[in-house]
């Protein structure tokens, strides 16, 4: 007994029931083999239970043939031979009918083309725990900061997906630039999910090695270094897009209405290894001198005081007056006479390096009264890279300390400020 209507091979794959009395026919997958002679008395019927696994290569207008519309014909020819025990010859008509009852059916999954509708929401980075010394006035050239996206895709559907890179520094928003390129291209620069699988994507300066098994590495250049240099409060991806790719994929149904979710995970790294447009500003106090000169009448001094340099960059140490109020002295400049700190030696390890000492000197210059309320100086270091090595790293075990802080005034008069 042949099912037909299946116009190409393979139609249908299905199972049969009754192994015992049925088989498939062999070399004919929609062949059904009697086994066994089969009794049909009359008025009974003879039920064949066949079940389909799977039904594919369906004839034009069958199948899904729109959304939500499923429609299977199949024509059921019955080839082979009936006899009829204890009637006598001559000539007897017989009809055979044959009838093909579907009680139920269930759709468990699909292969095809789809073009489901995406929506893909990322919560931003928030940029914290900056050291200090980063918070201020920063030109961050580094040499190779990188955006760690880890993206899971739930559904079975490999999609393709672009989106535009913000950031906001200081309540500024700054539009940003664009990651992956157009949804419906396949380049190098291609953020591609794959389905039911996690994508992991770095997004870097310059190119990467050695990268985890598996992930991907995509170059932004100087769109990266725009983003990093002034170290933003908060990055987000935004104008997410995702097209699913535009071949066959087999969606598994009954899924929650399949639905599927992708989820983002991202991480800025910037690993703190410097190129030669770096500037960094950054302010301290140092104060609490008034006890220490109370009864002394100043109108020019020269501060003295040591740096010991443990970081591998350059830098140049500049002041400002104080009074007891902590506002800056009127009337009152500081004048650099030695104050450029050479940069520490870095060697191996977290810890590793040399420190380097350099001597600081400044002058104190009231240009009318006194400095009665004198009480320390806003010092503002200016980092740069100049004739440092590029392959350098600053770490949490590098440090910069002033020490030996003290202040010459008229008279020969030395005060220890420490």
């Amino acid at each position: 007994m042949t099912l037909e209507g299946q116009s190409q091979p393979n139609g249908l794959v299905f199972e049969l029931g009754d192994p015992e009395n049925y088989g498939i026919k062999a070399g004919k997958a929609q062949t059904i083999e009697f086994k066994n002679d089969q009794e049909i008395r009359k008025g009974e019927t003879l039920k064949i239970p066949v079940h389909f696994k799977r039904i594919q290569n369906f004839p034009e207008g069958q199948g899904i043939y729109q959304p939500g519309h499923f429609k299977l014909q199949t024509n059921v020819i019955a080839n082979g031979t009936a006899t009829t025990p204890g009637v006598p010859a001559g000539n007897i008509q017989v009809n055979l009918i044959t009838d093909t009852e579907v009680p139920d059916i269930t759709l468990q999954s699909v292969t095809g083309i789809v073009d489901p509708k995406i929506d893909i929401n990322v919560d931003p980075i928030t940029v914290e725990g900056i050291p200090d010394f980063l918070k201020d006035d920063v030109n961050l050239d580094l040499e190779n900061p990188y955006i760690k996206l880890k993206l899971e895709n739930g559904s079975p559907a490999d999609v393709n997906l672009k989106a535009r890179m913000t950031w906001t520094k200081d309540g500024v928003f700054n539009e940003g630039f664009q990651i992956g390129t157009n949804i419906n291209e396949n380049t190098d620069q291609t953020i591609t999910l794959s389905g039911n699988a996690t994508s992991e994507y770095y997004l870097s300066r310059i190119a990467m090695n050695n990268l985890p098994a598996g992930a991907k590495n995509i170059v932004l250049g100087d769109n990266l270094y725009n983003l990093i240099r002034n170290i933003p409060d908060e990055i987000k991806l935004t104008d997410v897009e995702a097209k699913a790719l535009q071949h066959d994929t087999e969606v598994i149904l009954g899924n929650d209405g399949a639905n599927y979710e992708v989820n983002t995970i991202y991480e800025l790294n910037a690993p703190l290894q410097f190129g030669n447009e770096l500037n960094i500003v950054y302010k301290d106090t140092i104060n609490d001198w008034g006890g220490d000169l109370e009864d002394i009448t100043i109108k020019k001094a020269i501060v003295e005081m040591d740096a010991l340099n443990g970081i591998p960059l350059n830098f140049e140490l500049n002041a400002q007056a104080i009074d007891r109020n902590g506002n800056v002295y009127p009337n009152v400049t500081v004048n650099p006479v030695k104050n450029t700190i050479a940069p520490g030696l870095k060697l191996t390890g977290e810890n590793g390096g040399t420190a380097t000492e350099s001597p600081i000197q400044l002058e104190i210059v009231c240009e009318s009264g006194d400095m009665k309320d004198l009480d320390g100086l806003i010092v503002n270091f200016t980092a740069n890279m100049e004739g440092v090595n590029q392959n350098a790293t600053l770490n949490k075990g590098m440090t910069l300390k002033l020490f030996n802080i003290r202040i010459r005034i008229k008279d020969g008069v030395t005060v220890d400020l420490n």
